[in-house]
């Protein structure tokens, strides 16, 4: 059973289009009260270090965009956010893809009522939420790739590779410490070279994200619906 401090609070918001489904995540949230529900514009109004612990819960039932492109738009607007995708049960070469679009987390609608609250707060914390073997075979991937593209303005190292890599694949810098047995401090060294010999000014360059879109979709859907029993 997890142990929580009394002061974290874990914010948490929802992309959810069916009612009666936010309903029970609701539900679910509210059993906890070290979760605090919040509606998705509120997100804006969060500092810089609210914002990283914030987890954004996207139901994959029922979006208006495909996955991909509703997880762009988000990103561009909530940058600092941690996502947990909700969908049905997915082969674990389509879980490796779903981490290379940026999601934290991923809980089949199954393991909703079991998991949803461990899962919001091991993402909250920096943690990425699959099965470890699909952890395991996104960072052979990252390997092989950095491996095959010796990309960069003046040549990098191995190492830097591999960060330049997990960098894009929208890893925190303690999560890529983790993954390659090196402190937090030290991937920050890396990133400053990276940074120069990319020539970027900032993580985002890196990732090579694109413009901030007005979306076509209001960003508000979710808890736009539920106010009253926020």
């Amino acid at each position: 059973m997890l142990r929580r401090s009394k002061n974290h609070v874990v914010r948490v918001s929802f992309i959810e289009q069916n009612p009666l489904a936010l309903q029970l995540l609701l539900s679910i949230l509210r059993k906890d009260p070290s979760a605090q529900v919040i509606r998705n514009e509120d997100l804006s109004g969060l500092s810089k270090g609210e914002a990283a612990s914030a987890v954004i819960v996207v139901d994959n039932c029922g979006l208006p965009l495909p996955l991909s492109e509703c997880l762009r738009r988000l990103r561009v607007h909530f940058a600092d956010a941690k996502y947990v995708l909700l969908d049905q049960e997915r082969a674990r070469e389509d879980l490796v893809r779903l981490l290379s679009l940026g999601i934290d987390g991923f809980l089949p609608f199954g393991e909703v009522r079991s998991s949803l609250l461990p899962a919001v707060h091991s993402v909250a914390k920096g943690n990425i939420w699959v099965p470890r073997e699909v952890l395991r075979e996104y960072v052979q991937q990252g390997r092989k790739s950095t491996q095959a593209d010796p990309s960069g303005p003046e040549r990098m190292t191995s190492r830097e590779k591999q960060i330049l890599e997990l960098v894009k694949r929208r890893l925190s810098n303690k999560e890529i410490g983790d993954i390659l047995g090196i402190r937090e401090s030290t991937v920050k060294f890396h990133l400053s070279n990276i940074y120069s010999k990319c020539r970027a000014g900032n993580r985002l360059e890196l990732i090579g994200a694109g413009p901030d879109l007005s979306p076509s979709w209001p960003l508000s859907f979710g808890l736009a619906h539920s106010r009253s029993n926020t």
